[in-house]
Parts: C-alpha cells; sequence; structure tokens
C-alpha cells in the first residue's frame, strides 16, 4: 500500500514560482532588454541629428547661445528625445561655459546628450516600471581642402581688407563703401563692387546680366587666383531690387526682431590692376532684408557650408574650408 506523506503535495511550489521568476527575468532581459537597446539606438540618432544641426548653424554663422540650443532640441524631439543638454567645447574637450548669451569665441566643438524615459513591460512585474534611454554625440568644425572654384555667385565683390573687418556678428559693413578700397590706391569715384562674371563672354555689364546673377547666381564657374573684369556704372536699384527678390524667394532665416535676412556668396579680392580684381577666395554675406537700398547694402560675412564643405572666416582661427564630423 502506498503512502503519502504530508506536506509532499507543496513541495513543488516553490519551484514553480521560482520557474516563473525566472522565466520573467529571461523575458524581461529579452524583451524590455531589446527594447532598451531599440531606443539606445533611437537616441544616438536623435544626438547626432543634434550635434549636426547645432554645428552646422555654428558654422553658418549664428552665435545666440538660445538658437542653437533650441535647434539642438528641435533636431533630437524630432529624433524622439524627451530632454536634451548641449554643452560648448574648446580643442581640448574642455566644456566652456557662454557668456552674455553668445557661443564661447573658441567653441571648437558641441556635445548634445538626448535622452527619453519608456515604459518597461515584464521588468515591471520585478518592479522596474520604466528605463532610461541616453546617448551622446560630438559636432565638430576640421579644416578642408581649399576651394578653388565656385558656381552660384553674385557679381559683387568686394577687399579682403573689408572681409577681415566684417566678419563679427554685430558687424555692419555697407559693400558699396569706396574706404575700404582705397587702401589699394582705388580712388572713392572709381570704385565699383560689381564684376563681369562672364569675364566679357556674356555682356557682364548690362543690366539683366547684373540682375540676373545677383538674384540668382552665376551659372558658371569662377576660379580662385584668376583676374576677373570690373563693371562700371550705377547698378544700386537693380541689385537691391534684385537682393529683395532673393531673399523673398529663399530667406535664409527670421531674426528675433522679425526681420527676414538672406545671403550671397561673392568673390573677394586681394589685387586691383587695370579695372580687374585678383580672386583671393569666395565668402559668404548676411543681408537683413531691411538694410538693403539703392545706395547700401549692409551686412557682415558668415561661415557657411557647401558641397561637405563650409567657410570659416574668423581671422584669429582658420580662415579657409571646414567640414563637420560626428562623434560619440
Amino acid at each position: 500500500m502506498k503512502r503519502i506523506l504530508h506536506g509532499e503535495e507543496g513541495q513543488t511550489l516553490p519551484l514553480v514560482v521560482m520557474f516563473m521568476l525566472v522565466l520573467l527575468g529571461m523575458l524581461a532581459l529579452v524583451l524590455d532588454g531589446g527594447n532598451g537597446y531599440f531606443q539606445r539606438r533611437h537616441m544616438q540618432n536623435a544626438a547626432d541629428a543634434a550635434a549636426l544641426a547645432a554645428a552646422t548653424t555654428i558654422i553658418k554663422g549664428e552665435y545666440r547661445d538660445t538658437v542653437i540650443k533650441q535647434t539642438a532640441t528641435t533636431y533630437a524631439q524630432k529624433n524622439g528625445a524627451i530632454t536634451t543638454t548641449l554643452a560648448y567645447l574648446d580643442q581640448n574637450g574642455n566644456e566652456l561655459t557662454p557668456s552674455s548669451g553668445s557661443v564661447p569665441a573658441n567653441t571648437a566643438s558641441v556635445r548634445v546628450t538626448a535622452q527619453r524615459t519608456f515604459a518597461t513591460a515584464f521588468a515591471a512585474v520585478l518592479g522596474r516600471d520604466t528605463m532610461t534611454a541616453s546617448a551622446q554625440a560630438t559636432g565638430r568644425a576640421e579644416q578642408a581642402a581649399e576651394v578653388l572654384s565656385e558656381v552660384g555667385l553674385a557679381p559683387l565683390t568686394v577687399p579682403i581688407n573689408f572681409e577681415q573687418s566684417c566678419y563679427r556678428m554685430n558687424d555692419s559693413c555697407d559693400i558699396w563703401d569706396s574706404q575700404f578700397a582705397k587702401a589699394w590706391g582705388i580712388k572713392g569715384a572709381d570704385y565699383k563692387s560689381l564684376i563681369d562674371l562672364s569675364l566679357g563672354t556674356a555682356g557682364g555689364s548690362t543690366t539683366q546680366n547684373v540682375s540676373r546673377w545677383t538674384q540668382y547666381g552665376f551659372p558658371g564657374t569662377v576660379n580662385k587666383d584668376t583676374w576677373v573684369p570690373t563693371i562700371s556704372g550705377s547698378y544700386g536699384n537693380n541689385v537691391a531690387n534684385s537682393l529683395r527678390l532673393r531673399f523673398t524667394e529663399h530667406p535664409g532665416g527670421v531674426d528675433p526682431d522679425g526681420v527676414v535676412w538672406g545671403t550671397i556668396d561673392i568673390v573677394v579680392w586681394d589685387g586691383f590692376q587695370n579695372g580687374s580684381i585678383h580672386v583671393a577666395k569666395f565668402g559668404r554675406f548676411k543681408v537683413r532684408m531691411t538694410d538693403v537700398s539703392g545706395s547700401h547694402t549692409y551686412g557682415h560675412f558668415v561661415n557657411y557650408l557647401v558641397a561637405g564643405h563650409g567657410r570659416a572666416t574668423t581671422p584669429t582661427l582658420y580662415t579657409g574650408p571646414v567640414i563637420i564630423t560626428l562623434g560619440q
């Protein structure tokens, strides 16, 4: 006759409970862990996008700390981030503090941290209701090869001493100002900041070409270290009207006071002889819509990106092209 020991039938319960806990732990590890990896990858995309956008915005000439941080936040949020933090770093990776609401002058890169908290599935049973995914990315400007030619230029030009004096964000320099040309022995009355980008092959001195190239950009290529003939005559109103149309159709942005601004790419010269200028480099000039008239066009040079590289215009640092690189 079979004997049944009292309590024997309950010995399997702890084993079942232990097995269920192990099973839940495995499910939490597989499912919540997998979701955590997915969320981490998502945050890396958010941090990368934010760092690239912030670094590019700085290179384009923006200097306001609030604008840079809002740009990073916007791009991070579009990629799923809940919270975003941004830090400015110097060449050695040391964190910098913004001064008077501006990006630190010696900023070499920006570091963005993107983060989001998400609910768990099985880990909640084990007391872990949420998990946090976080990732960092650094956007850095580095030197690139010198640009030897450019397409899409406006038929305007300024001497290199003008560019060097008008690179700061609060500068307001008149592109028609003859004082900069006087340093090269050019009389004020003889100075015109217009050039025939077609080198005389397309009647560059015509009103139609001056207007069209100002509004849409010269379709041909202009090479560095070449000589380009200047254009004489009064075309201020043609340039002003074309700039207004250009900025209306393709605005670069809107300043805090509500004024629309745009940019034009122009030649910077370092030599003048026989009515021609010597192409030293190319620059991007930012102009506010309200600063354009037939006799004056005020603005300043900014850094910018084209074809995978950009131009840095800060004389105390590097004045050639730059590229933006991403790092963790």
